[in-house]
């Protein structure tokens, strides 16, 4: 992603849009966040998602 697209993106992003921002593929993502890696503080959410804030970015 661009800089103007990031700039652009809502306030929370799903775990999908964060990791195409960090040029992350899905299953990179996902481990990383299960092992605690990833690159900024990612939100569990109680039925099972992620949320990025996008001033994490």
């Amino acid at each position: 992603m661009t800089q103007a697209e990031v700039a652009a993106l809502p306030a929370v992003v799903d775990l999908g849009v964060a990791n195409r921002a960090f040029g992350l593929g899905r299953s990179t993502g996902y481990r990383r966040v299960k092992a605690g890696t990833y690159p900024c503080p990612v939100i569990h959410l109680p039925g099972g998602g992620y949320r990025v804030a996008s001033a994490e970015i």
